[in-house]
């Protein structure tokens, strides 16, 4: 890959930075970074939705809707909010799936088949979430609710106790372990972790553990493409600074995918990642 930092800025024509940028779109350089990155937004689509999750989760527990919440009879709060913890729920298990998907479609865009590389993060993936209990619950629970029947989500009162002290009841999601295992869907591993609880599986609880080891699988995949594929990163980024500050010089940066504020957003970055490798 070439690097146009010995032109001469008033030499450059706008065709010039055309065939330059396609030029660098194409390469394989290029391909490997933007797969890299690609895999942080899919990662992004995923938080977005246990974002959203959550906050309907805090509404659920939350005490001072307490009354509102427990009041007797045909209560249309508690029924609305279940039925947007239902909507959440789905959105959240859909996307846990499209990060596997995406994640394991990038390795195969980056990585030649058979490379060690691709069997170490395929590795990694299997301990992370192939052989987890909590992931392999979350994906058949996806088809339970597709497949099978909408979960009875069910709020319950609980006591969390911490050393000593005993905090205020709070309201939890779960729903009933009996009524899970009638569903005939479920792998080992699945059952091992509804059989963790003893009559209701704690949703909230679930989701949260799952979140924290995609973050740390996250972490590990994006700290490991970088380190191998950091000439490629290095080489992509700073022929693109070259083309991007070319741009903006000649006043020609509406040729290119971005505004002012993103080009200098991505030179930034770029900075960031020839001076350390890491965006």
């Amino acid at each position: 890959m070439f690097v146009m930092r010995n032109h001469k800025i008033e030499n450059i024509t706008a065709a010039t930075i055309i065939n330059m940028w396609n030029n660098l779109i194409y390469s394989r350089d290029n391909i490997i970074y933007v797969r890299i990155r690609e895999q942080e937004k899919s990662l992004l689509i995923l938080k977005e939705n246990y974002k959203d999750l959550k906050i309907i989760f805090n509404r659920h527990s939350n005490p001072i809707y307490d009354e509102k919440f427990w009041k007797a009879g045909k209560n249309k709060y508690r029924l609305n909010l279940h039925k947007k913890l239902r909507r959440g729920i789905h959105n959240y298990i859909a996307s846990t799936m499209t990060f596997i998907e995406h994640t394991n479609v990038i390795l195969g865009k980056i990585f030649f088949r058979n490379d060690p590389n691709i069997i170490k993060c395929q590795n990694k993936m299997n301990d992370c979430f192939y052989k987890d209990p909590i992931f392999n619950f979350i994906k058949k629970f996806r088809n339970y609710t597709l497949h099978y029947a909408l979960p009875r989500i069910i709020s319950s009162k609980a006591i969390i106790r911490k050393s000593s002290k005993i905090n205020n009841p709070i309201t939890k999601v779960t729903i009933y372990k009996n009524e899970l295992l009638l569903f005939n869907g479920w792998n080992s591993y699945a059952k091992k972790h509804i059989n963790s609880y003893k009559l209701k599986v704690d949703l909230e609880e679930t989701f949260e553990k799952y979140n924290n080891n995609v973050d740390a699988f996250h972490t590990w995949l994006q700290i490991e493409l970088r380190q191998i594929h950091l000439k490629s990163i290095i080489n992509v980024t700073k022929e693109m600074n070259s083309i991007l500050e070319m741009a903006i010089s000649i006043n020609k940066q509406f040729l290119l995918p971005y505004d002012n504020k993103d080009i200098e957003k991505e030179l930034k970055q770029i900075k960031a990642i020839n001076k350390n490798g890491w965006a």
